[in-house]
């Protein structure tokens, strides 16, 4: 328990709090209205023990983690319950403007063998990492994404599938950062330029990203439109 608490990512002094009332705790019985010698106990936690709920969700997520690696070793095809038709090779793509339209920065790249909710919700991610490196913290950040599921697990954290808590992570981190950001969700219709990045990036072996001048803008825009590899 104590290897698994530390891999999902719980920091040394949470862990040793835990495990003190788990493996430190004392009893004493009442007989006859007179309290015995204290002696520690040796079962683990009395049933009702508010530590027990949160012991059955560790062991769950083990199972989980579990679970899924037996499906990526293909020992069985699972079904995926969040996603938005079926896993395919998904690749993501955006672009930084400001609010008058100019160009200022664009990304996209492959993602791997995942489903189009995972795809947006990468591509939120980097789009948070192209406006953090462009030194604009302070200014309002304006996402735009065409998947509510993946919009409504960065809005409300109950939402979120655990298997993704890094980018989860990622994302509140940066958000707060950048300090002044609102997510809305369109059409892929309203942003097609975005939506050919996407499928731009399936060519690539990484993600491309870059901050523009005028005229690198330029550049960026002829070669994507031109299939040009960067």
């Amino acid at each position: 328990m104590c290897r698994i608490v530390k891999a999902i990512g719980f920091n040394s002094l949470w862990r040793k709090w835990i495990f003190e009332c788990i493996f430190t705790l004392h009893v004493s019985v009442l007989i006859n209205g007179l309290a015995t010698t204290e002696f520690p106990t040796k079962g683990g936690l009395h049933q009702g023990n508010q530590l027990s709920l949160f012991l059955f969700i560790v062991a769950v997520e083990v199972l989980n983690l579990l679970l899924s690696k037996a499906e990526d070793l293909d020992f069985f095809q699972g079904i995926s319950l969040f996603a938005n038709g079926k896993p395919s090779p998904s690749g993501c793509g955006g672009v930084l403007r400001n609010f008058e339209g100019s160009l200022l920065g664009l990304f996209y790249g492959p993602l791997g063998y995942h489903d189009s909710n995972y795809a947006e919700l990468m591509a939120i991610l980097h789009a948070l990492r192209l406006f953090s490196a462009s030194q604009s913290i302070g200014a309002q950040l304006l996402v735009e994404s065409n998947s509510k599921e993946a919009l409504s697990w960065v809005s409300d954290v109950r939402q979120r599938p655990w298997k993704l808590w890094q980018i989860f992570n990622e994302i509140d981190y940066l958000s707060q950062t950048i300090g002044n950001v609102s997510y809305i969700s369109v059409l892929r219709e309203g942003n097609s330029f975005a939506d050919s990045l996407g499928k731009l990036g399936l060519d690539r072996c990484s993600i491309f990203t870059a901050l523009c001048s005028a005229f690198a803008a330029f550049l960026l825009l002829l070669c994507s439109a031109n299939k040009v590899m960067l």
